[in-house]
């Protein structure tokens, strides 16, 4: 018996862009949530920007928490499951990065034991808040994250295999400390299936996580094959 199809969207506020964090509107959210609604569809996928939430590694954001909850209650009032991002990360070309992990504090997302320590308690922390949610699909680590690792990036975080296949496993737990038992997973753009310098490989999006997500640009076109 086939599994049903869902169909959700991306949220992308209607006010602020992925901004709206900053100057958050519950009434404005509502107000996008009924239109995503009307189209029938039954979940959004979330992206709390990480500098936002959590600006240096010792302080996640309370307030912003409760905003993120805010939202996943609200969207839960309209009938919408849904997903949430942690490590934006990045978003439509644009890197949303925590001052502690560049320029003078330069750390590898990857590798660095304190930038490890600090994205591990951010995802944990955004996934025991909605843990009690019924609506909480649960976590992706972050949009493409795979970015990061390899060109095109112009300031790459190089890591090998083995060492990315570490990290997938601990911000994968980190999650399902947070929130045992949701459907936590990573989500890397298709450079993980064609490019040679890719540490993210096919075998870690088919075994690690508990879903496997491809994101099929349509600039290169993979999409379109």
């Amino acid at each position: 018996m086939p599994s049903a199809v869902r169909f959700g969207v991306n949220y992308t506020p209607s006010e602020g862009w992925f901004h709206h964090w900053l100057d958050f509107d519950l009434d404005s959210v509502r107000a996008d949530l009924d239109s995503i609604a009307a189209l029938d569809m039954d979940h959004i996928r979330v992206f709390p920007l990480w500098p936002y939430f959590q600006p240096n590694r010792s302080l996640v954001r309370r307030r912003a928490v409760e905003h993120l909850v805010a939202l996943v209650d609200a969207a839960g009032e309209r009938g919408l499951d849904v997903n949430v991002d942690g490590l934006q990360g990045h978003l439509s070309s644009f890197d949303f990065l925590p001052a502690w992990t560049r320029t003078w504090h330069r750390r590898n997302l990857f590798t660095d034991p304190d930038a490890l320590d600090g994205q591990a308690t951010y995802l944990r922390t955004l996934a025991a808040a909605l843990a009690g949610r019924s609506n909480f699909l649960g976590m992706t680590l972050g949009n493409e994250v795979n970015q990061f690792s390899a060109g095109p990036h112009p300031d790459p975080d190089r890591a090998t295999e083995d060492q990315i296949d570490a990290w997938l496993e601990r911000m994968l737990a980190a999650c399902e400390e947070g929130a045992p038992g949701r459907t936590h997973l990573h989500a890397e753009y298709d450079a993980t299936w064609y490019q040679d310098d890719q540490p993210f490989t096919p075998a870690q999006a088919a075994r690690r996580g508990a879903g496997t997500a491809v994101h099929s640009w349509v600039f290169n076109g993979t999409a379109q094959r």
